[in-house]
């Protein structure tokens, strides 16, 4: 019983930290594809003056 709640546990910890490795990766996308479009939109308004 006591290798099966060890196995259980090891398991569960697992699993939580590819949860958190996955909730981080997720994180990090948005949050560079914040960054991409507000970088691409001060881009774009420059240009925009640039032309008038």
């Amino acid at each position: 019983m006591t290798y099966a709640a060890i196995g259980l546990l090891l398991a569960s910890a697992a699993l939580r930290t590819r949860l958190v490795r996955l909730y981080l990766a997720v994180r990090l996308l948005r949050l560079s594809n914040v960054l991409h479009r507000a970088g691409n939109n001060a881009i774009e308004s420059v240009e925009r003056e640039k032309q008038q």
